[in-house]
């Protein structure tokens, strides 16, 4: 039987065992020394996020399914970090045969992946070799960026959608689901520096919230269903779809916009042999956007 005293050394004990700190990772602790973030989960008062302003023009070819684009990012490093290093992050390029994948794949799923044609950072051309890019690439700068500057990366590039995929690709012969759709800047954080972690078709996603502005551009008949808002409706679609597509801004029943008769008869899009499709978004993670010659449109509104 316990006597007093050693029921007080018990208790004791006790709490000093469970008052100890949980264990803390040394990259979080750094955060705290820099008071970028705070031990009550709050942001701290030198907190930062990067992000970027995203300008896109995209081109769809349904008959070879490839997908090409121009895109001019402005990436600000917000951070007190001086980057000698940019990593691009292009997901899609999970279907390469030598990206690491979480699972085995048929040959539908593969395909050849992206193609870089033309690459600048701050006006500074740079030489890469894009077939050895995986789903992330670090590819180091001869200028680096500087803390608090603004910084603009252009890139050229095109890539096939693969036949097989349970996120994105060819869903039919008239209708391709562009997610991941474009070469991105990875994110740099405050507690781990450049995400490399590659993306191998099962994993999620972490991007900065950046403000897009982007084109896409179909053969006639063809509709672009995409994030943010459509700016040129006007100029995509025939009159009677387009008051059909205004009154469903604010429309609190659903809104037939392109029956399936319209769509067969071809009274849907203007018929240019190519439509440019226009969209902006602010402040949000991605940007995605399908096409479809056979998909009906419905469509209602919240407002």
């Amino acid at each position: 039987m316990f006597n007093k005293f050693s029921l007080a050394m018990l208790f004791l004990f006790s709490i000093c065992i469970f008052s100890q700190e949980l264990y803390v990772p040394r990259n979080i602790k750094k955060s705290y020394e820099n008071e970028t973030r705070s031990k009550d989960g709050k942001p701290g008062k030198n907190y930062w996020q990067n992000a970027g302003n995203y300008q896109i023009e995209i081109k769809v070819d349904p008959t070879t399914k490839i997908v090409s684009g121009n895109e001019t990012i402005e990436y600000s490093n917000n951070s007190s970090d001086t980057l000698k290093s940019v990593v691009i992050r292009f997901v899609n390029n999970v279907h390469k045969p030598t990206s690491p994948r979480w699972s085995k794949t048929s040959t539908d799923f593969l395909s050849e992946g992206l193609k870089i044609k033309a690459l600048s950072i701050n006006g500074e051309n740079y030489k890469v070799a894009s077939e050895n890019w995986e789903t992330i690439q670090d590819l180091k700068l001869t200028k680096a960026f500087l803390p608090k500057s603004k910084n603009e990366i252009k890139i050229e590039w095109e890539y096939p959608l693969s036949k097989e995929s349970g996120r994105e690709g060819q869903i039919d012969d008239t209708t391709l689901f562009c997610a991941y759709a474009y070469p991105r800047i990875s994110v740099y954080d405050d507690y781990n520096g450049w995400d490399k972690l590659p993306h191998n078709g099962r994993n999620e996603f972490y991007n900065d919230f950046n403000n897009y502005d982007v084109s896409v551009s179909v053969p006639k008949n063809y509709i672009v269903y995409a994030t943010g808002v459509l700016q040129n409706a006007n100029e995509v679609l025939q009159p009677s779809i387009l008051s059909k597509f205004k009154q469903s801004l604010t429309s609190e029943e659903i809104i037939h916009i392109a029956t399936k008769e319209e769509i067969q008869t071809q009274k849907v899009t203007l018929q240019n042999p190519q439509n440019i499709w226009k969209f902006e978004a602010e402040n949000v993670t991605d940007f995605t956007f399908g096409t479809s010659s056979s998909y009906i449109w419905d469509a209602s509104s919240v407002q």
